[in-house]
């Protein structure tokens, strides 16, 4: 349903109504009764606006690499459990692939993409041994995954 939808892919974006409705050029009180489900629906534009929110998304996101991620949160002083830790590293390695395949012309961090797709092959949580987990501690567990040849 459209308002459901709108609704979430809003949310992805991390707006608010007000921001919304600003973004894609309609009045609040507009999207708000969409987002309702009232009318004025613009039943015929319905496809072209959950378009246009899903360029949005992919827009937004086509610029969040993996290492970003890790760096998002890296000044907070938190650790993670052993599942948490495999979570979010096998997560940086796949948002860092994503990355470099909508940014082609992006500088290579640390890992070219052939690389990263070994160690995602590889990354599993018997990587993890300790319970306790900071993000430099996941950066190096992903440092050392090696392609073991016999």
């Amino acid at each position: 349903m459209f308002k459901d939808e709108i609704k979430k892919l809003r949310l992805e974006l991390g707006l608010s109504q007000v921001e919304m409705a600003k973004k894609i050029g309609v009045g609040v009180s507009t999207w708000e009764f969409w987002e309702m489900g009232r009318s004025p629906r613009p039943t015929v534009l319905e496809p072209l606006i959950i378009s246009k929110l899903k360029d949005m998304i992919k827009q937004q996101n086509k610029f969040r690499s993996g290492f970003m991620l890790l760096d998002e949160v890296s000044d907070k002083d938190i650790s993670f459990n052993r599942k948490e830790a495999f979570v979010l590293a096998k997560a940086s390695i796949i948002f860092q692939i994503e990355y470099y395949k909508n940014n082609p012309d992006a500088p290579i961090i640390i890992y070219e993409i052939d690389d990263l797709k070994e160690r995602l092959e590889l990354i599993n949580i018997n990587n993890f041994k300790d319970e306790k987990y900071t993000l430099a501690d996941i950066a190096e567990v992903i440092d050392n995954l090696k392609v073991v040849i016999i």
